[in-house]
């Protein structure tokens, strides 16, 4: 789903991959690595994108999983148990 102010310089700016030097002419291929700021310019855009997931999630066509929970005063023992592969989020 392309969003209406999805259009020239804009678009190519997101593009991936990109070819060095952006130009051809032989170059090498590369793949970029793309921030938030890449698939999101604008508040509206923001908002257009989060209102699409959450349509997708109420139809019932993305499943959303969640294995655990944890209060803000176990917010160590969180990010232990991500980076122990014990959870995932």
């Amino acid at each position: 789903m392309l969003h209406p102010a999805f259009h020239g310089q804009e678009l190519l700016a997101r593009a991936f991959p990109r070819e060095f030097g952006e130009v051809g002419g032989g170059g090498s291929l590369y793949l970029t690595r793309p921030t938030l700021n890449h698939y999101i310019a604008t508040r509206e855009e923001l908002e257009w994108r989060a209102g699409v997931i959450f349509t997708c999630i109420q139809e019932g066509k993305l499943n959303v999983r969640i294995g655990q929970e944890y209060s803000l005063s176990e917010a160590g023992q969180a990010q232990t148990d991500l980076a122990g592969r014990k959870t995932s989020g």
